[in-house]
């Protein structure tokens, strides 16, 4: 059957070309509406109410007042009109983001281990609760610019006792030794006695730079140290290794094949698949949450430049993990309901063996979240407020599996 071909149009005058219009294309925009994103109109209240409890202080009880009160108004007013319960839904999620400010748990602060910290040496006892590789580092004599290299290795005690007084808090001393001598021989869960010089972690005062104190203070150590081998006494007695140990073990074990790997690569991969020290320490750091291996010079750079979160792992390392999970199962088409049980359970894994650190278990509940408000669909998904980064990530892999899915 020939095909159909319509005539050109009609010239304005012969031999000239016919001329096209181009259709005008007009973006129309509407007026955001509560009915429309009702999550961004609770996201942003509650955001106000946190900014609001920064700035002035409000008892928690009198919050949940307001709270409960301004719950019952909205819910009273949405029987009889949306528009008139706004107000009061409005209310209610100021308040509530007040009391989650209000009742935030706060880190210990441990200030009467920091009245320490003076620089002079102190006898401290703890028992270890994290342990750092031996290294061989390079290191200068006070005003000097020879380097010699030394060996050390960096621990963190839970401390019991400071110069004979009962006193509780986090120490994270670093020993070190000549080259010609051994370091002693450290067990996570060994009781230490051990006399250094204690003082505050360096703090950069320039607005946005890394808070290496906050930091610490989060993980339960406020003061740090630096000590000769010689100085430390590993007290006699049982072991008591924790879990804590054992998963660090576990990050140590896979920091050192990462470094293995960069160390004694093969020289018939391309250039592009191998990797320097430097680079290895600082993948180690971001994927197994292990950050001994990061040099001085590294570290620097990354907290003066305010950028040392890249290698904490936190909500954008745990989503692309979970990310990457979601869509494996998809493609081995385990179906939605398994593959989003076994997301949560690897990245629960994930979490546990990075230390689960707060930002790492912020994260793992709005992942928890996201995979089961995938169950109700996208539109549901859009429409409640999250990560920017999660929900871009976990939308598109949604979408794709509906792709295959409906195939």
């Amino acid at each position: 059957m020939p095909a159909l071909v319509s005539p050109p149009p009609a010239s304005s005058a012969p031999g000239e070309a016919a001329r096209v219009e181009p259709k005008a294309h007009s973006l129309k925009t509407e007026p955001l509406s509560f009915r429309d994103a009702p999550a961004l109109f609770a996201s942003g209240c509650f955001a106000v109410g946190i900014l609001l409890a920064r700035l002035h202080w409000t008892p928690p009880a009198l919050l949940l007042l307001v709270l409960l009160s301004a719950g019952m108004v909205a819910w009273t007013a949405s029987r009889v009109a949306l528009r008139v319960a706004l107000i009061p839904l409005a209310a209610a999620w100021l308040a509530l983001g007040a009391v989650c400010f209000e009742i935030q748990l706060q880190p210990d602060a441990q200030p009467q281990l920091i009245a320490y910290a003076d620089n002079a040496k102190h006898t401290v006892e703890g028992r270890i609760t994290r342990l750092g590789p031996p290294r061989v580092i390079e290191s200068s004599t006070p005003y000097s610019e020879e380097l010699r290299e030394e060996r050390s290795q960096s621990i963190t005690l839970r401390v019991s006792a400071v110069d004979g007084g009962t006193l509780s808090g986090g120490l994270g001393p670093s020993v070190y030794a000549p080259m010609d001598a051994l370091l002693p021989e450290f067990h996570c869960g060994d009781e230490l006695r051990v006399t250094a010089p204690v003082h505050l972690p360096d703090r950069y005062n320039d607005p946005g730079v890394w808070d290496s104190r906050a930091y610490m203070l989060e993980q339960g150590t406020s003061v740090l140290g630096s000590t000769k081998a010689a100085d430390v006494v590993i007290v006699p007695g049982p072991r008591h290794p924790t879990i804590g140990c054992r998963l660090q073990a576990l990050q140590q074990n896979a920091s050192l094949r990462l470094l293995s790997f960069a160390d004694h690569h093969d020289a018939r991969l391309p250039a592009w698949l191998l990797l320097s020290h430097d680079d290895a320490a600082m993948l180690s750091a971001m994927i197994a949450g292990d950050r001994t291996w990061l040099e001085r010079r590294i570290r620097v750079g990354f907290e003066r430049t305010g950028s040392f979160h890249l290698l904490v792992v936190s909500g954008l390392h745990l989503a692309i993990f979970a990310g990457l999970v979601f869509g494996i199962a998809g493609r081995l088409r385990l179906g939605r309901i398994v593959a989003t049980m076994v997301t949560i359970a690897l990245s629960f894994a994930y979490a546990i063996f990075t230390g689960f650190g707060q930002p790492v278990q912020r994260s793992f509940w709005m992942v928890n979240s996201t995979c089961w408000r995938g169950q109700s669909g996208a539109n549901e998904a859009r429409s409640t407020p999250s990560d920017s980064r999660v929900s871009a990530c976990w939308q598109r892999i949604h979408a794709r599996s509906s792709t295959r899915d409906s195939r």
